[in-house]
C-alpha cells in the first residue's frame, strides 16, 4: 500500500525538466553531445521578439566541480566559446532550447562566498556585417548581360523623388545568388532595359517581403549562424491584410492585390552602420510586423556522436494578430488540480488614461496651382526709359526694369505704381467660402505646377513646370512667352533674362499703353493652411472622456489642388478621404486600455505557447485580458513577445507580454 504524500501538494508538483549544458571548444566550433559541461548550471534563458532583446543565457559556475578559485584573474581574452542548453526527455532525446556565445563574466565575493556567472548571448554582430551600401546596376546590354557597382549610401526602398514615390528595384536578378540590385531614381530607364520586353517595367517598387529578403542577403550573405528566410516564406508571413477596397471575387484580384502590396513601402530609409537585427526592426515595425529567431532542428551526424549546429532561423509575425491562447488558474477554494491550472504567478494592471479616443491629423501645407497675373516690378517713373538704354551690358542699368514681374503677395510693391493699390487678392484664386485660406501677408515663392509633377521625368518638360504667357493685343490671345526667364527664389515672380526687356512688351509701355503689357504665370503656391481631419470618440470607448491626440502627418499625406487655372479644370490631386480612413483605423487601435500583464507558468515545458500568440483570458478565474470594451467587437489582447525560462530555485516560464498599438506619427 502506497504511503500518502507528505503534503497535500506533493502529488501535484510538476516534474522538473532535465537540462544539459554543452560547451564548444576554444576554436569556435559547436559542441557535440559528448561536450557536456556539468560544472555550468543554467540560471535563466530569455528569448524575445525584435533586435533589442536578443537571446541570452545566464549560467553559474559550480566552482568546486570546475576547480576554480577567484584569484589571479584578469579580463577574459578570447573566451567567447559557443554554449548550448538542451532539454532531455525520459528517452534521452535532446530538445535544443538555446545557444549563444560566452560574452560576459561576473565575479562575486560576498561575505566570503565566491560566485562566477557567465552570460552567453546572440549579439548583433553574429547576424553578419553592418550595412555599408548596396549593389546598383551600372550597365546592361541588349543581351541582358550586366555589371554592378557597390554604392556606399543608405538603403532607401521606393524613394520619394519630386513628390512622387519611385520604385528602385532593378528588374535584373542573378540566377547564381539571392542578391537584389538597385536602380538609381535618376537613371535613364531605357538604358537599363537590356533584353526586357517593352511591355514590362524596368524598375519595380519593393514589396515588404522583397525588402526584408534583400536586407537579409545584403547583411547576412554567409549565413554563419542564421538561416535566411526564402522569399516564398516571407510572402506568406508578411502578406498585408486585404483592404476593404479590394474584392477577392474580382477576376483581377491577384493583380490588384500585388499592386497594393507594392504600394505599401514608401521612401523607407535604412541607414548605414546597422546590423541586421536593428535594420529589421526599423523596416518591419512601422508596418505592424515583428520577428524573432529559434534554433533550427537540423543536426549534423558524426562518426560516433552528434553535433548540434549553432544555427537559428527567422520567424515573422503580425503584431496584434495571432493564435488565441488561454492560461488556467483555479478559483479560490477549489480542490487543486494541476490539469486545471498552469499559472504560478499573475499580475494584471488596467489603465484607461493612456488611450487616445479622438485623433486629429494635418496634411502637409496645401499647395494650389493656379494662373496668376503679374504686376510690373519696377518703379513707374522708369517706364519712359528708352529700351536702348536698358541693355544689361551697360553700366548702371537696373536689370529689373522691364524684366521683373511680381505677384506682390507681401504688399512690398503697393504704391510703387499707380495700378498697384493693394497686395495680391487671393480670393481671385481660391473660393473665399471654402476652408482654403492663404494666411498672413508675407513673401512666398512659385513652385512647379502640381498637375505635371506626377508625370514621368522623360515626359515632363521643364517649361511645363512654370507656364509663363504674355497677352498679345493684336490677337487678343494669351501666348507662351518666347523669352528666357528665371523664377525668383525669394518672392513670387519671374525675371526675364534677355539682353534687354522683351521688345513686344516694352513697346506697349513706350506707346503709353502700360495697361496692355500683361504677363501671367501658371504655377503653384504653398499656403499656410493644412487639411485637417478628426476621428471622433466612439461610444464604446473604455474612457468616457474625450482624450485627444494631434498628429502631424505631413510625411504621409499631402493635399494638392488646381483652382482657377487657365490650363485645366478645378480638381484635387489626392483622395481627401485617405487620411480620414487612416485616422479612423488609428483611433480603433489607440482607443483601448493599456493592460500590463505578468504571467508565470509552472514548469518550463509549455511548447503550445509561441511568440506572436495572443492571451485571451485566465480560465477558471474568468479574468479577461481584452484591452477594449467588449461591446466594441474589436478585441485587443496582450501578445507574447518573449519568454524567460527561470531555472533556479524551481523551474518556471515567464510569458513576456505586450499590448500592441499601431505606430503613430
Amino acid at each position: 500500500m502506497a504511503a500518502p504524500p507528505s503534503s497535500q501538494y506533493a502529488a501535484l508538483s510538476r516534474k522538473a525538466t532535465r537540462l544539459v549544458v554543452l560547451l564548444g571548444d576554444d576554436q569556435g566550433n559547436p559542441p557535440s553531445v559528448r561536450d557536456e559541461a556539468e560544472w555550468l548550471l543554467p540560471i535563466s534563458i530569455s528569448r524575445a521578439a525584435g533586435g533589442r532583446r536578443l537571446d541570452t543565457m545566464v549560467l553559474q559556475v559550480d566552482l568546486e566541480r570546475a576547480g576554480w578559485r577567484l584569484v589571479d584573474t584578469t579580463a577574459p581574452v578570447g573566451t567567447n566559446r559557443l554554449i548550448q542548453v538542451h532539454a532531455i526527455d525520459d528517452q534521452g532525446n535532446h530538445r535544443f532550447l538555446s545557444w549563444g556565445k560566452m560574452m560576459a563574466q561576473q565575479l562575486i565575493v560576498d561575505d566570503g562566498k565566491e560566485t562566477v556567472r557567465i552570460t552567453a548571448r546572440q549579439d548583433p554582430y553574429l547576424f553578419g556585417r553592418p550595412l555599408d551600401g548596396y549593389l546598383a546596376v551600372d550597365s546592361i546590354d541588349t543581351q541582358g548581360t550586366f555589371t554592378v557597382n557597390w554604392v556606399h549610401r543608405d538603403v532607401v526602398f521606393n524613394p520619394e523623388v519630386d513628390g512622387k514615390i519611385v520604385g528602385n528595384r532593378h528588374h535584373v536578378t542573378d540566377p547564381n545568388d539571392e542578391s537584389y540590385y538597385f536602380l538609381d531614381p535618376d537613371a535613364d530607364e531605357e538604358a537599363h532595359r537590356g533584353n526586357l520586353p517593352a511591355s514590362e517595367n524596368v524598375r519595380e517598387r519593393w514589396t515588404l517581403a522583397e525588402a526584408v529578403h534583400a536586407l537579409c542577403w545584403l547583411l547576412n550573405p554567409d549565413e554563419d549562424y542564421y538561416k535566411n528566410p526564402t522569399l516564398a516564406e516571407l510572402d506568406v508571413a508578411l502578406a498585408p491584410p486585404v483592404p476593404d477596397s479590394l474584392n477577392e471575387n474580382d477576376p483581377d484580384f491577384a493583380d490588384k492585390y500585388e499592386d497594393y502590396k507594392r504600394s505599401i513601402v514608401r521612401n523607407h530609409r535604412i541607414r548605414r552602420g546597422l546590423f541586421l537585427p536593428e535594420a529589421l526592426d526599423r523596416l518591419l515595425t512601422p508596418y505592424g510586423f515583428g520577428w524573432y529567431t529559434i534554433p533550427t532542428e537540423q543536426t549534423v551526424s558524426g562518426a560516433t556522436f552528434t553535433t548540434y549546429r549553432c544555427e537559428s532561423k527567422f520567424v515573422f509575425f503580425r503584431r496584434g494578430t495571432g493564435v488565441v491562447q488561454q492560461v488556467w488558474l483555479q478559483r479560490p477554494g477549489e480542490s487543486i488540480d494541476p490539469t486545471l491550472a498552469n499559472v504560478s504567478d499573475l499580475s494584471i494592471h488596467y489603465d484607461i488614461g493612456r488611450l487616445r479616443n479622438t485623433i486629429t491629423g494635418h496634411t502637409a501645407p496645401i499647395v494650389v496651382e493656379s494662373t496668376f497675373e503679374l504686376q510690373k516690378g519696377w518703379p513707374e517713373s522708369a517706364d519712359s526709359t528708352s529700351r536702348s538704354n536698358l541693355y544689361r551690358k551697360k553700366d548702371g542699368v537696373d536689370p529689373t526694369i522691364g524684366n521683373k514681374w511680381v505677384l506682390n503677395e507681401s504688399g512690398k510693391y503697393t504704391g510703387q505704381r499707380s495700378e498697384i493699390t493693394e497686395p495680391f487678392d487671393w480670393s481671385t484664386v481660391l473660393d473665399p467660402l471654402t476652408e482654403e485660406k492663404v494666411g498672413e501677408l508675407r513673401r512666398r515663392r512659385f513652385l512647379p505646377r502640381v498637375s505635371v509633377a506626377d508625370q514621368p521625368a522623360p515626359d515632363r518638360k521643364s517649361d511645363d513646370e512654370y507656364l509663363v504667357e504674355w497677352h498679345n493685343p493684336r490677337t487678343n490671345q494669351w501666348e507662351r512667352v518666347p523669352w528666357k526667364f528665371s523664377v525668383l527664389k525669394n518672392e513670387c515672380g519671374i525675371l526675364f533674362q534677355e539682353p534687354a526687356p522683351p521688345a513686344s512688351l516694352w513697346q506697349l509701355i513706350a506707346d503709353g499703353q502700360p495697361d496692355q503689357a500683361r504677363v501671367r504665370i501658371t504655377a503653384s503656391v504653398e499656403l499656410d493652411q493644412r487639411s485637417e481631419a478628426t476621428a471622433e470618440r466612439s461610444d464604446d470607448s473604455p474612457n468616457a472622456d474625450e482624450v485627444p491626440l494631434f498628429l502631424d502627418l505631413s510625411r504621409r499625406f499631402r493635399r494638392r489642388l488646381v483652382r482657377n487655372s487657365a490650363h485645366g479644370s478645378d480638381r484635387d490631386l489626392e483622395d481627401v478621404n485617405e487620411m480620414d480612413d487612416y485616422l479612423e483605423e488609428l483611433r480603433k487601435s489607440s482607443d483601448a486600455a493599456t493592460v500590463h500583464t505578468s504571467i508565470v507558468l509552472h514548469g518550463i515545458d509549455h511548447p503550445q505557447y509561441q511568440i506572436g500568440d495572443l492571451i485571451e483570458k485566465v480560465v477558471g478565474r474568468d479574468l479577461s485580458l481584452d484591452a477594449n470594451n467588449p461591446s466594441s467587437g474589436n478585441p485587443k489582447r496582450p501578445q507574447i513577445v518573449g519568454f524567460n525560462w527561470r531555472l533556479r530555485g524551481g523551474q518556471s516560464l515567464e510569458l513576456l507580454l505586450d499590448t500592441f498599438r499601431e505606430e503613430i506619427g
